[in-house]
């Protein structure tokens, strides 16, 4: 983007109170992590997550990028439309794994709850998310597309062939159908919490701005998803769990399996209630990003300290309040804000294709936000999240002039020519900085990928075979980055613990070193 706007101006990001809030919200984020728990977590996170500030200022200049280079509508939603194709990849995958057929090109593919589907991005939850979104998105190109059909008929002169526009509406068409089947597959409550807020969003607006038997119908819907999501909550708090394997459907058996008192459940009071008290024990700075798992330790129950540690709070906004205190949230709460009013500011007064295409980026929004209540947001909704923020900060800026820093740039080549230097320099010295980070999550990939279970039928000789190989990549792993090392110990603390006695018996003094090694790293 720099030499974009080295050449020309034009592609200077637009004037957004949205994009100064996300930045201020980094700003804020470094501002916690000095006074916080850990600046090392704060500042890299872990190989899983793969966030803290580093990873937050990534995806500041990547909504900034978009927002600057796609600036004409056509170019965005081509960016959309080939978002739109790598996700139809991704539900295909995932769609594969649920029905048990091959993957020539992946093998089996991490599922940690069979029949859930959690494809090629993790578990069930960003899976299902990954994929509503999609179908939102691609719905509202559909919509959008299908609203302009009237005046491109009265105007032979149109952009577009009828061939390619019916080509692309059979392909939006497809993306919206493999991706609602991607979401039944994964069974994610987040999910359907995200299809129950978008679809309020949307009845709600139709209910408003509809007559007749279009508002009646916009009224039941509207009805009906607030029923489901009241409901949802009520399983949530009140009802028992049904047995397991009651229900064959992942979505149906998700809806019955979470209830009060399960484990699902238990986990995300344990942590609210100890991100809570962790909030009321720093206020404003909070513990500093990334560092939940320090909260959650100190704070919580004595029934959660039998639950697993948590790296997070399965809720965007508990995580922010207990990790960048108030003006954390506070920055939060305001993007969301310029959100809606860029939204309803643009859409009043638009054309039919546009208000479409504004209402269903509303939905989608509205969807990440419902999301953000019972999950932490992650890289796949961070990036389609990031693109939808740019097209609000598009709405928001309008045809507005420039500011003065961006008059400045565009009257001074010299120094649209320094700042190019420095942003390449900080490229390269951040290329040179990863490369540390990559070296490390490939061999920790590595070592998770030979570890194994204990559950794993195998010959006694495979099984110390592959543990070995396992070990020396995680001390490869921790050789690489010792920023991010502690995952790749506790996981070598593990396979040292289930495997040892067949490590000891064949390998005895290879299994002294090790021993010896790990007594090195638990003191680190």
């Amino acid at each position: 983007m720099t030499l974009l706007v080295l050449a020309n101006p034009a592609f200077l990001p637009p004037r957004s109170k949205l994009l100064a809030l996300l930045a201020l919200g980094l700003a804020w984020g470094v501002v916690a992590a000095g006074f916080g728990a850990s600046w090392q977590r704060s500042l890299w996170s872990t190989y899983a997550r793969m966030g803290g500030i580093v990873g937050a200022a990534h995806w500041l200049a990547f909504a900034v990028l978009v927002a600057a280079v796609f600036r004409p509508r056509r170019l965005l939603r081509g960016l959309i439309s080939v978002n739109l194709g790598v996700s139809v990849v991704v539900a295909a995958l995932a769609l594969c794994s649920a029905y048990e057929l091959p993957l020539p090109l992946y093998g089996p593919l991490p599922e940690r709850d069979f029949p859930r589907v959690g494809g090629v991005i993790g578990n069930a939850i960003p899976m299902g998310v990954y994929a509503v979104l999609n179908v939102v998105l691609a719905l509202t190109l559909l919509a959008t597309d299908l609203a302009g059909r009237r005046r491109s008929n009265a105007d032979p002169a149109a952009p577009g062939s009828a061939a390619k526009r019916m080509a692309l509406r059979l392909f939006w068409a497809l993306a919206a159908i493999a991706n609602g089947l991607a979401f039944s597959t994964a069974g994610s409550l987040t999910a359907a919490m995200a299809v129950l807020g978008g679809g309020a969003l949307c009845a709600g607006a139709l209910a408003i701005g509809s007559t007749g038997r279009w508002r009646v119908a916009a009224v039941a819907s509207l009805a009906l998803a607030s029923t489901a999501a009241i409901a949802l909550v009520a399983v949530f708090l009140f009802v028992e769990p049904a047995a397991e394997g009651t229900y064959q459907h992942p979505l149906v058996k998700r809806i019955a399996e979470v209830g009060a008192g399960s484990e699902s459940a238990l986990d995300r009071l344990y942590a609210w209630q100890a991100g809570w008290a962790g909030f009321l024990a720093r206020p404003m700075l909070g513990w500093g990003p990334e560092n939940f798992l320090v909260v959650f330790g100190r704070y919580g129950n004595e029934d959660a300290a039998l639950a697993q540690p948590h790296a997070d709070a399965h809720n965007a906004w508990v995580e922010k309040i207990a990790t960048e205190g108030l003006p954390g949230v506070a920055c939060l709460l305001g993007l969301w804000v310029v959100v809606a009013m860029a939204l309803l500011r643009a859409g009043r007064g638009a054309a039919p294709g546009e208000r479409r295409f504004v209402l269903g980026l509303a939905a989608a929004l509205t969807g990440v936000l419902a999301t953000s209540m019972t999950a932490n947001w992650n890289i796949t909704t961070n990036l389609l999240f990031m693109v939808m923020l740019a097209v609000a900060a598009q709405l928001e800026a309008g045809d507005a002039a420039p500011g003065r820093v961006a008059a400045a740039l565009a009257q001074h080549r010299p120094l649209r020519l320094g700042l190019a230097v420095c942003a390449a320099a900080l490229a390269v010295a951040g290329v040179a900085a990863n490369h540390s980070l990559y070296r490390g999550a490939i061999a920790f990939g590595s070592a998770a990928h030979m570890s194994p279970s204990p559950y794993d039928l195998m010959s006694t000789d495979e099984r110390v075979l592959r543990v070995r190989r396992a070990l020396a990549s995680h001390q490869r792993a921790i050789a690489a980055c010792d920023r991010l090392a502690n995952r790749p110990r506790r996981h070598l603390f593990d396979d040292l613990e289930v495997n040892w006695w067949n490590l000891r018996v064949r390998h005895s003094a290879e299994a002294r070193r090790w021993l010896e090694y790990a007594d090195a790293q638990a003191a680190e």
